[in-house]
């Protein structure tokens, strides 16, 4: 679908379909359900206002070792959930946040030191740079669906 959008614009089918992503997460943001994917919040400009504040002294709940690099959490379901590279490969992790043991994890396809998560509801989005775009079930790690993107699917830049 490449073509003139607005002139001097490009958009190809990669934008595209971060396009209908972005409109499908705003919907349920709109729905008011919960986003915990990028600057803590639906409206993504990581403002969070707390019942109560936090006083010290403050206790570390848990910590967990990856054995790798790891991606910015995302927060769904009562599962912290992340992409890691590791000497078994790249997998996405689900990690329970009251206890921080492992609920669930899956080896993915794709490089894991630049995968990006988005969830919605009861599902998270993922690619990462060398992968396809792929879903899955928060709950269980089952996989959804998956499709390779025409080129990589990250991107600096928007020219």
């Amino acid at each position: 679908m490449k073509g003139k959008f607005l002139p001097g614009m490009r958009f190809g089918r990669v934008y595209g379909l971060a396009l209908v992503l972005a409109m499908l997460l705003a919907q349920s943001a709109l729905a008011g359900t919960a986003s915990t994917t990028f600057q803590v919040d639906a409206a993504h400009d990581g403002i969070v206002n707390f019942s109560k504040p936090f006083a010290p002294p403050l206790k570390k709940k848990w910590s967990i070792n990856l054995q790798g690099p790891v991606s910015y959490p995302v927060v769904s379901g009562g599962m912290v959930i992340v992409v890691t590279a590791g000497p078994v490969g790249t997998r996405l992790v689900a990690i329970n946040e009251g206890t921080g043991k492992i609920g669930w994890q899956k080896l993915i396809d794709g490089t894991g030191n630049g995968g990006f998560i988005a969830s919605d509801g009861d599902k998270l989005f993922l690619t990462t740079f060398s992968g396809p775009f792929q879903a899955f079930d928060g709950a269980t790690g089952r996989p959804l669906w998956s499709t390779q993107l025409p080129i990589s699917s990250i991107s600096t830049s928007f020219r």
